[in-house]
């Protein structure tokens, strides 16, 4: 097992740089006196109305918040020596010639912003030239959207302010003070005086109380949360320490970036039988997302820091900041995983790594940098297992597990684990597999996780093995701690931050269908749902990322903390917000996964239908409108026996097809495919519009019911309907539905209104003939009888 060998010195130039500049919360709360300045001040007596007339702390300090940062350590974390000195003399003149500590903090300090804004603090008469408020880190440049100084959870990004309302931005933040000092106490009383406990404690009290506010306003663009800035200062300070760098300005300083990226996750996740793969879905994608945490975190002790030098850990990809001397580490680092990996679910999934070393001149280009790791990166999955390969342990022959001995999730020999009845039918399970099965269960009703040193000796197995081979004890929880922890806590939603204010929140989508019994499986999640029971899935993604950051960066200096900061707003979106809205109010809904910048899910095909639209509205509020942020779907649907794999891949197949270029010219992208109909979002949302007022149509009235059922298979069949286009099927079609019209007096507007939109010219994606034969064949499987087999017949496989 791998010890976390971490010196002191590096450990307190990490949370030094991670705190140094908490004191620019204190400064905005209103009415907070002077005494929160005065650290260590050697003319009380000047220094009792205003920070101005104190000289002595204006020569030492340079700055108030300097000053209250180093008070607010002293108060809430006394134990730890040099904390609160490094933190107030950061701005000092002399502060090259104040120790290595010091000097170590100033440069992540100014290698983290890549830009100065220092003046944070209300003095004499300049309250600053804008609100003290985060501008949407996603919004437009020029609409200013400001977001309202607040606690960090899975909503912040939606509490928005109007533009230079600086009063209301003040007024929030006492709330916010209070919740980063309660975080601050929390972190002190799980560290116990432990330096590597209050390196991970102080990281999640951190992002709770700093995510939500500016980490510069008065002349800086004030888009990059405190939070994001100070947790790379104190990457790069630790960097720094654990090189013993002698860099005397940021320029000459030198970083290595470590990133890593996982290969073969929708196989792995989807890799289950049909039977029963509710499962272990959830914990295959949450597994997926604990391996890639905790592979950051190794990379980070291996290489001598902090295990949160990990600053960006999304959707299986992260980077982590090592000393510039460690980075040729990387091919042993990688030969070291793959074997890890290979030997615990053999070659399909993979973790590539890889390294460079750059100058603190070409970390201000951070987009630039990481440009060049994804290529290392590519060049690396292009030759995964390399090593291995070379040695011929990747062909090393394994045994083939006989039809009776096969795990029936994925296919390998099913060693050490278990047989069980699973409705009548044997059912065998490996070691591995069942231990996924497990953890799906733990998960549905844990808080917390705890990631530990993993203890020389211990007997793991599954899932847990993996990671104890990579140095982390892993324990699933209800409740926080009330122990010293040696390592991080979890917050798995925002609940659990609620609970422990120094947890790191890295949430997950944990709810999945379930009775009293315990979790659904898909056939009994599609009998939840109206109509036809179908199961749906759908992928969406966020369109053309790489290039909105490409011209974000612009429009910004492209520096670490801006670069980190755009990653987290998104990511928060995906793992934390959506997650959360499925739980309350889609409750039928399948999250498969959710991260980065996508999300999987299956459902009832109308539950996945109504979250879809949601998903939509909701991802454009977080945006702040940002008409350049936008993503595209696929949604499938089919009987509920079909494997889960199958409507994975055909929904991913259908997203493929909704981000393409279309024939008739429509702008590729933004747009939906819906049951092999692709639809531009307000073509999507006509689509619901008439299938509701068919649906209304057909439950109107009981004696017509079957008149109105005859109206939607003629409006299907008018799906190849266009301007000029009268072929013998579409001219029935329209005189039929002429004759139900005069039949059915109340249908007849509305049959009228659809039988002209289906001649419509093609808009929003499709001619008007395929959006009215989408709402028919829709209405029809929402109205359908659940006992009626001629309905079933005609509907088909859908």
């Amino acid at each position: 097992m791998m010890s976390w060998e971490i010196s002191e010195e590096t450990l307190r130039a990490y949370c030094a740089g991670l705190f140094h500049d908490l004191g620019k919360v204190w400064a905005q709360v209103p009415g907070r006196g002077t005494e929160p300045s005065r650290f260590d001040c050697e003319t009380p007596e000047r220094h009792q109305v205003r920070w101005d007339d104190c000289d002595s702390c204006k020569r030492r300090y340079r700055y108030a918040h300097a000053a209250m940062s180093g008070t607010l350590a002293k108060e809430t974390l006394p134990e730890f020596r040099g904390l609160a000195d490094a933190a107030a003399l950061h701005h000092a003149p002399n502060a090259g010639e104040l120790g290595d500590l010091v000097r170590w903090v100033v440069l992540g300090d100014h290698l983290s912003a890549g830009e100065r804004d220092d003046r944070y603090d209300r003095v004499g008469h300049d309250g600053g030239r804008s609100a003290p408020a985060l501008l949407h880190p996603l919004a437009k440049k020029r609409d200013e959207v400001f977001i309202r100084p607040g606690l960090l959870d899975s909503r912040l990004l939606f509490g928005q302010l109007r533009a230079g309302d600086a009063d209301s931005a003040r007024a929030a933040f006492g709330e916010v003070f209070d919740g980063l000092r309660s975080g601050l106490e929390a972190a002190a009383a799980l560290s116990g005086g432990d330096w590597l406990a209050l390196s991970e404690h102080l990281t999640g009290a951190v992002y709770r109380g700093a995510m939500g506010v500016p980490s510069a306003f008065m002349t800086a663009v004030a888009d990059i949360p405190l939070a994001t800035h100070l947790h790379l200062a104190g990457a790069f300070a630790a960097a720094l320490a654990a090189d013993g760098s002698r860099a005397e300005d940021s320029a000459g300083a030198r970083i290595g970036l470590v990133a890593g990226d996982a290969s073969g996750i929708q196989e792995f996740i989807h890799d289950t039988g049909s039977r029963r793969a509710a499962r272990a879905l959830r914990a295959r994608s949450f597994y997926i997302q604990l391996l890639s945490l905790v592979a950051a975190r190794w990379v980070a002790i291996r290489c001598g820091v902090p295990p949160w030098c990990a600053f960006s850990v999304v959707g299986g990809q992260f980077v982590v900041a090592v000393p510039a001397g460690r980075v040729g580490m990387v091919r042993d680092l990688q030969e070291e995983l793959d074997r890890v990996l290979v030997a615990a679910h053999g070659p399909g999934l993979s973790l590539n790594l890889a390294g460079l070393v750059c100058s603190g001149e070409e970390l201000r280009a951070f987009h630039e940098v990481y440009r060049q790791l994804r290529e290392a990166l590519s060049v690396r999955k292009s030759r995964k297992f390399e090593a291995l390969a070379r040695s011929g342990e990747l062909f090393r022959p394994q045994a083939v597990a006989s039809m009776g001995r096969a795990c029936r999730t994925c296919g390998r020999e099913a060693i050490g684990g278990r047989v069980e009845d699973d409705d009548g039918v044997e059912r065998r399970v490996c070691e591995f597999c069942a231990s996924l099965e497990d953890l799906g269960r733990a998960l549905l009703d844990s808080k917390f996780v705890l990631l530990e040193p993993a203890g020389p000796g211990e007997r793991l197995s599954g899932w847990r093995k993996v990671m104890a081979e990579l140095g982390h004890r892993v324990e699933l929880t209800d409740r926080p701690p009330e122990r010293v922890v040696r390592g991080a806590v979890i917050a798995l939603d925002s609940e659990g931050l609620k609970k422990l204010p120094c947890a790191r929140l890295v949430a997950t989508g944990r709810y999945a269908p379930r009775s009293r019994d315990g979790l659904l499986d898909f056939e009994e999640i599609a009998e939840q749902g109206e109509g036809r029971k179908l199961i749906a899935t759908m992928k969406a993604d966020v369109d053309d990322l790489g290039l909105f950051l490409q011209q974000y960066f612009t429009e910004r200096p492209p520096s670490p903390s801006r670069f980190l900061a755009v990653s987290t707003a998104l990511s928060l979106f995906f793992e934390a917000y959506l997650p959360e809205l499925a739980a309350e109010r889609f409750r039928n809904i399948y999250l498969v996964f959710s991260g980065g910048d996508d999300v999987a899910l299956a459902g009832p095909l109308f539950d996945v239908l109504d979250f879809a639209s949601e998903l939509r509205q909701e991802f454009t509020r977080w945006t702040a409108g940002n008409d350049d942020l936008h993503f595209s779907a696929g949604v499938v649907a089919a009987h509920a026996h079909r494997p889960v794999q199958a409507g994975i891949e055909a929904a991913e197949e259908a997203l493929r097809a909704a981000k393409g270029q279309r024939p008739n010219g429509a702008e590729a992208k933004n747009a939906l495919v819906a049951l092999d109909v692709w639809l531009k979002w307000p073509g999507f949302e006509t689509v619901r519009a008439y299938e509701q007022k068919l649906v209304e149509l057909v439950r109107g009235q009981d004696d017509k019911k079957q008149l109105a059922r005859r109206a939607l298979q003629h409006l299907q069949l008018l799906e190849k309907a266009a301007p000029g286009r009268y072929e013998p099927l579409i001219w029935r079609s329209y005189y039929q539905l002429n004759r139900v019209a005069r039949d059915h007096r109340d249908a007849e507007e509305v049959l009228m209104d659809l039988r002209k939109a289906a001649f419509e010219p093609a808009a929003d994606g499709e001619p008007g003939g395929r959006r009215v034969a989408l709402a028919a064949r829709l209405a029809e499987l929402r109205t359908a009888s659940d006992g009626d087999t001629e309905q079933r017949r005609r509907t088909g496989g859908a």
